[in-house]
């Protein structure tokens, strides 16, 4: 007579193979998570950074079609808030056709100092430590 392999035998050689493919897909599951975090925090800040050049630039256009000189006196007329100036700013027929979403949910904010950076965001604003070099950007005029 054979020897017949038993089903339990068979049943726990697989048990262990699909163990450890799990414990391998974990491993480089943790491997690789802190890149696919930095790359969408650095993706959030990327679509942040181009919003407020965004807003920047049609606060300047905004500022010529009136004739004000400084960005004090503009955010006097049309506030700081995002729910201020949008009413300027933004709709079918003004500067921007679209209002500019933050990816993390975040308002953006006028600032009326020479010496601030002309737009920020509330989130990168009250979370320095994830982006230090955010919501300053080089200038063009002011």
């Amino acid at each position: 007579m054979e020897d017949v392999p038993l089903a339990n035998d068979e049943a726990r050689g697989t048990g262990w193979w699909i163990l450890a493919a799990i414990a391998g897909v974990a491993f480089v599951a943790l491997i690789l998570a802190p890149g696919f975090l930095k790359a969408r925090e650095s993706s959030a800040r990327n679509s942040c950074q181009g919003n407020m050049e965004r807003i920047d630039s049609a606060v300047q256009q905004y500022m010529l079609e009136l004739g004000i000189e400084s960005r004090a006196m503009l955010v006097a007329m049309i506030g700081t808030e995002q729910k201020d100036w949008e009413k300027h700013l933004v709709g079918q027929k003004k500067i921007i056709r679209y209002s500019p979403k933050c990816p993390t949910g975040s308002e953006y904010v006028l600032n009326p100092s020479p010496d601030d950076p002309p737009v920020s965001c509330r989130f990168w604003l009250e979370h320095p430590r994830e982006t230090r070099h955010l919501y300053v950007w080089p200038r063009t005029g002011s």
